[in-house]
């Protein structure tokens, strides 16, 4: 992976990190299964990768 993929995946994680706090703020409930769901994601991307 090149310097400038791996910059942008950090980027993007980071963005969906910082979505995913503001909307937990916001409604926790929604936040919670939204945090669940990132998880999973990040979960399959590690094992597929």
């Amino acid at each position: 992976m090149s310097p400038d993929q791996h910059t942008s995946h950090i980027l993007l994680m980071l963005i969906i990190a910082g979505l995913v706090t503001y909307v937990a703020l916001l409604n926790p409930l929604l936040g919670a299964a939204l945090l669940v769901g990132v998880g999973v994601a990040v979960f399959l991307h590690q094992i597929l990768r």
